[in-house]
């Protein structure tokens, strides 16, 4: 399954750009957007079987991946004059501040206007081989090109304000500015208003204290973590931005919050893919710690880097509060210690529990691409013991149903949303329910007569919840309406039962030539050219639809490791572009419908200068499952 996610500006780009492949804005309450990474839309149900649609388009040979058939089509001079300017504005302004030798500089262009006159990426510093502790030095910049050359300007500094002002929709949309100029111009002390990176209840270890981005340089920004699950969570709502990103799972990560702080987390594997700009909400998975070196540097073992930035700059981290714990430098890096409610912990010695607030959930869904974790033992015996109070946490839908009794066959009445506070009158057992992270067959009774999965409540441990002495029968009649979508949040909910699996090929093979006419059909209003069926394309969008159905997962990426385009390559067709795919829902129509209302997965199908496709489809408890396969050629 994969998370809600949404878009900001135009819902539908021009059809210009829509030729060029551009892709915009990515924003998210739950969706990821973009053009090399994975997107996700699931339906409003405490039942993470219902609905599920998920996209990927193919890496490209550009190192500007996010917008490769853009910079396809720009001047080569012209980006490789970029290239060399944001490389010598980064060595003028942050080398002497990074205080050790620095590679060459990595710069990674990720949105442009039509003409090319503005371009919005990262940029990075990679230390030497001979900086043992070092990081690199990492800045958004956005760039204008002007009769002189092209105009840089790097976060924290004034300019990149009036960039940010200057700049096109097309290349910075206006919710992403706001969010950027607050952070460029942020400066503040005490609590940051962040947790600490990891799930809520668990335990990680703080491998190293405040240091710099050198080890011993300043300011002390950064800490070491390690332990649990090993699960890298944002450490509050924001936007995600990438740097050194060589393929679509590495790469630093950092994701710029909604207060004006920004966190960048280092050495994580199979990192999210998400498109920069792309929103991600607080406990979000970001990676897994470990020892990947994408800008160089090095690490002694599986970690996170996780480094406070602030007003475009590192910030130090001495007297900061993150998830209720305040830290403190020592008298050299790596030192110092982390303190709450008169507890010390320091280096290497003890662990730094983030305990639970209301209205903080402590799970989250696994990464796009990673392996989902096991799921938790179904409770056994009494119902657990508790408290008569609890926090909400639906996970990546919308929002939680709530029924009518202790089941999925009860009837819908009423939702619940992340962070609800809720009052719990007596628990009882019921159906089995798999939300983000636990599992359970113990539900909920609330206020009048309403209950809710105990896998999608949080529970406060100061008292006990009691067993219920009665449960009412099922009575399956008809839902209410779910409520209506958040702007720029888009769900998906059938409106039509779930399909019955067609017997034999032939229909199945009806079923997939009908995704792909009703593709054509969406190609044709917006003016492009319609898809060929290719056999191979559809034997590999096949193949994944049954394999998910048959092993139980819902991922680009194969429980193996393979990804799309891997499986493209197998079936013997050589230029795989992009790939949609989908869980729950009953019919081709309901499924195009459902694609084309989720922006990333549109972007796929209205991408004219794709020329192939192949769909594939498999039935059974708990799908249909729905492939998308795309070709260049």
């Amino acid at each position: 399954m994969r998370k809600d996610t949404s878009a900001d500006g135009p819902d539908r780009p021009s059809a210009s750009r829509r030729r060029r492949g551009v892709i915009v804005a990515a924003s998210t309450g739950a969706l990821f957007l973009t053009s090399l990474g994975a997107v996700g839309l699931t339906a409003n149900d405490p039942d993470p079987g219902r609905q599920a649609l998920s996209s990927a388009a193919a890496p490209d040979p550009v190192p500007a991946d996010p917008g490769a058939d853009q910079e396809r089509a720009a001047d080569p001079r012209q980006q490789r004059l970029l290239n060399e300017q944001v490389g010598r504005t980064l060595v003028r302004q942050r080398a002497r501040a990074a205080g050790d030798d620095r590679g060459a500089p990595v710069v990674e262009a990720r949105r442009s206007d039509r003409r090319h006159r503005w371009v919005f990426g990262s940029s990075a510093l990679p230390p030497t081989g001979r900086a043992d502790h070092a990081k690199p030095v990492t800045s958004l910049f956005l760039a204008r090109r002007t009769g002189r050359g092209w105009d840089v300007a790097l976060e924290g500094t004034a300019k990149f304000t009036r960039h940010l002002r200057q700049a096109p929709a097309s290349v910075v949309p206006p919710a992403e500015k706001r969010t950027l100029t607050r952070y460029n111009s942020a400066r503040g002390a005490g609590d940051t208003g962040l947790r600490l990176p990891w799930k809520v209840g668990d335990s990680w270890v703080m491998g190293g204290g405040p240091h710099g981005n050198s080890g011993g340089s300043r300011p002390f920004n950064s800490l070491d973590f390690n332990g649990g699950d090993g699960r890298v969570l944002a450490a509050a709502a924001g936007r995600v931005y990438r740097f050194c990103s060589t393929d679509r799972s590495r790469g630093l990560i950092r994701v710029v919050h909604d207060n004006g702080y920004a966190t960048e987390y280092y050495h994580m594997r199979d990192t999210v893919q998400a498109a920069d700009g792309a929103r991600v909400g607080q406990g979000e998975y970001l990676g897994l710690i470990g020892t990947d070196l994408p800008c160089g540097g090095s690490a002694t073992g599986p970690h996170v880097h996780f480094a406070l930035r602030q007003g475009g700059q590192p910030v130090a981290v001495d007297g900061k509060t993150i998830g209720g714990w305040t830290f403190r430098e020592g008298t050299a890096a790596y030192g110092g210690y982390a303190e709450r409610a008169g507890q010390r912990v320091q280096p290497g010695r003890g662990r730094i529990r983030h305990e639970p607030t209301a209205g903080t959930p402590g799970t989250t869904p696994p990464s796009p691409t990673a392996t989902p974790s096991p799921t938790a033992t179904p409770p056994t015996g009494r119902p657990p013991a508790g408290s008569a109070t609890g926090v909400v946490n639906s996970g990546w839908y919308r929002a939680v149903n709530l029924r009518g009794g202790p089941g999925l066959t009860y009837r819908i009445v009423g939702h619940a949303r992340t962070g609800d506070k809720v009052r719990i009158t007596c628990s009882a057992r019921g159906d089995q329910v798999r939300a983000p992270g636990a599992s359970s067959n113990v539900w909920f009774r609330l206020p009048r007569d309403r209950w809710v999965s105990a896998a999608y409540v949080y529970l406060d441990t100061s008292a006990a919840v009691p067993s219920c002495t009665t449960v009412p029968k099922p009575n399956p009649t008809a839902s209410p309406k779910p409520p209506s979508p958040t702007p720029g949040k888009p769900t998906a909910t059938p409106t039509t039962p779930p399909a019955t699996p067609p017997a034999g090929g032939s229909k199945q093979t009806t079923a997939e030539d009908e995704v792909v006419r009703l593709t054509n059909a969406e190609r044709a209003k917006a003016g492009c050219s319609p898809l060929r069926i290719d056999e191979r394309l559809r034997k590999a969008a096949r193949g994944h639809a049954e394999d998910m159905r048959d092993r139980g997962y819902f991922s680009h990426n194969s429980p193996d490791g393979r990804t799309p385009w891997d499986r493209i390559r197998a079936a013997g067709y050589p230029a795989g572009a992009a790939e949609n795919i989908a869980k729950g829902y009953p019919a081709p129509a309901d499924v195009v419908k459902g694609w084309m209302n989720s922006s990333g997965h549109r972007a796929n199908i209205l991408n004219c200068g794709l020329k192939a496709i192949g769909a594939g489809a498999a039935y059974g408890s708990g799908g249909p499952w729905w492939v998308q396969n795309f070709g260049r050629e």
